[in-house]
């Protein structure tokens, strides 16, 4: 998910379908879980931000990926005994979520390719640094996956060439049919706020979509797969399916997995299309099953939502414990991520957060923490003229009560992004920038009461940077932000404050954060 104007980060799941839609929980049944396969089948995850070790302040969310793996091996099992073909798919966004992500993905990409994805994307994630994608490249994980690694608009720039394969086309097991597939990104901008890195360039979804290749590549199957991250009702998804209908006609079948918006969602696109979004931080296993009826009418899509909690995904499979789940490969999966989270300490503790309540990303407490409090402690300003901003998109988590670790310090903000500072900002200018219609929708500021007949020092991240500069130009500010000289970051801040400030032996606090 990118951070800015269109970052959503409610998570919704909610009931729709064609033929059905269901979020399989722990609380129901094995009887109504069990899957129901189709002629075509796709297990899906989007979004997983490296969550791949599942979710330590959140029970119900107590699966891995190699859990994952068990899973989907059941799965593959059952829709193989019917005679149906499957495929696993993951729609990008690997990194930037949890500690196993630092640093640039390299520890994490090793875990990801114990999983047989049969076709994987990037996400805007992955394009933000040239590390990160450097390491996706050149330190196996793009030879890995080979032809399954489709980035059907994202390009090396350095050659020029796709930065993995066009298309793949993927061969059913048991049917024998072939379904082309396509791995696409939104136009990720090459400039300004959420721009992607030099050592890559986003060709344009309408851009790529006119070429002579891509028309040619949906002629060498019945039916398309999109692997798209962008919103599941994104203008760009129509924009492909516009072209595919121009081209194929309108009864090829196509199924969009989307993703980018953190949501679960659903929507019926024509009679032979549709697009899905499974969900965020591996809290979802997306589930489609298709019956294609031999081409000859509409295709019926049924969707399914499994939570990734283990007791849900024994009962979607339809066994009775997670003994019976679990697999050699998938155990050795979950040994696989313990190691490397021991050898990053992931799990050491820095501290004891001092609120006796979850500190919410979605609530101004814990922004006001960390503008009023760990900011001005870690970069030591004069607190009279400091002023922080920072885009509420920047907090990825939240804090909850008890001990603090390293892994839940990278998880609440992952991006290490640089500190800049622009010095002697007119108050008025400031004052008048947080007037403009929307800005408390994207940005979180110091609590303090601005003076317009004052001067002040404003922080900012790499990220802001632009926009915020960009913003103040406009009001005649004619300086510029440079690099705060500092050895910390938007995390590593973070950890110095919660080791140093937040011990173990003090008293909860019933503070507000200011």
């Amino acid at each position: 998910l990118a951070r800015g104007a269109m970052e959503q980060r409610a998570f919704l799941s909610r009931s729709m379908a064609i033929c059905f839609l269901v979020a399989l929980t722990p609380a129901v049944s094995a009887a109504s879980s069990i899957l129901t396969f189709g002629d075509l089948n796709i297990v899906v995850v989007t979004d997983v931000h490296s969550w791949v070790s599942g979710h330590r302040h959140n029970p119900n969310l107590n699966a891995d990926y190699g859990d994952l793996y068990s899973f989907y091996e059941h799965v593959k099992s059952q829709a193989l005994a019917l005679g149906k073909d499957i495929f696993l798919v993951n729609n990008g966004d690997i990194v930037d979520g949890t500690g196993l992500s630092d640093p640039y993905g390299a520890m994490l990409t090793p875990l990801i390719e114990n999983l047989p994805f049969d076709l994987i994307n990037t996400g805007n994630h992955e394009l933000y640094n040239d590390e990160s994608i450097g390491n996706i490249v050149n330190n196996g994980f793009k030879a890995h996956f080979g032809n399954a690694y489709v980035t059907t608009n994202v390009a090396d720039s350095r050659t020029g060439q796709t930065l993995g394969a066009n298309y793949t086309v993927l061969n059913g097991t048991s049917s024998g049919r072939s379904y082309v597939a396509f791995g696409f990104l939104y136009n990720m901008p090459a400039t300004g706020s959420g721009k992607h890195c030099d050592d890559v360039i986003v060709r344009t979804v309408e851009h790529t979509v006119n070429t002579t290749w891509f028309q040619q590549a949906l002629g060498l199957a019945p039916m398309a797969i999109v692997n798209a991250h962008m919103g599941y009702d994104n203008q760009l998804v129509h924009v492909i399916l516009g072209k595919i209908r121009q081209v194929m006609g309108p009864t090829y079948p196509v199924v969009f997995l989307t993703g980018h918006t953190h949501i679960r969602q659903y929507k019926q696109l024509d009679s032979y299309a549709v697009s899905f979004e499974a969900g965020h931080y591996f809290d979802t296993i997306g589930f489609v099953g298709i019956d294609l009826n031999s081409f000859s009418q509409p295709p019926v899509f049924r969707k399914v939502d499994v939570n990734a909690n283990v007791q849900a995904m024994v009962h979607a499979v339809g066994l009775t414990n997670q003994a019976n789940l679990n697999t050699t490969t998938g155990d050795y999966i979950k040994t696989e991520i313990v190691r490397v989270r021991n050898a990053m300490n992931l799990d050491q503790t820095l501290g004891c957060n001092p609120y006796p309540e979850k500190l919410s990303r979605h609530h101004s407490q814990l922004f006001d923490i960390m503008l009023n409090q760990v900011w001005p402690y870690g970069l030591k300003v004069d607190v009279d003229t400091y002023y922080g901003v920072f885009s509420r998109g920047g907090l990825r988590y939240d804090l909850y009560p008890g001990d603090v670790n390293l892994d839940d310090i990278v998880t609440l903000t992952p991006f290490h992004n640089e500190f800049f500072v622009a010095n002697n900002v007119p108050g008025m200018m400031l004052i008048n920038i947080k007037s403009q219609h929307g800005f408390h929708w994207h940005y979180a500021t110091s609590d303090q009461a601005l003076n317009g007949n004052l001067h002040y020092t404003l922080f900012m991240d790499g990220y802001d940077r632009a926009e915020l500069m960009s913003r103040l130009t406009s009001q005649g500010y004619s300086g510029s932000a440079s690099r705060y000289d500092t050895t910390l970051d938007t995390t590593t801040i973070w950890s110095e404050f919660v080791k140093a400030q937040w011990s173990c032996d003090q008293p909860s606090s019933s503070q507000d954060g200011r």
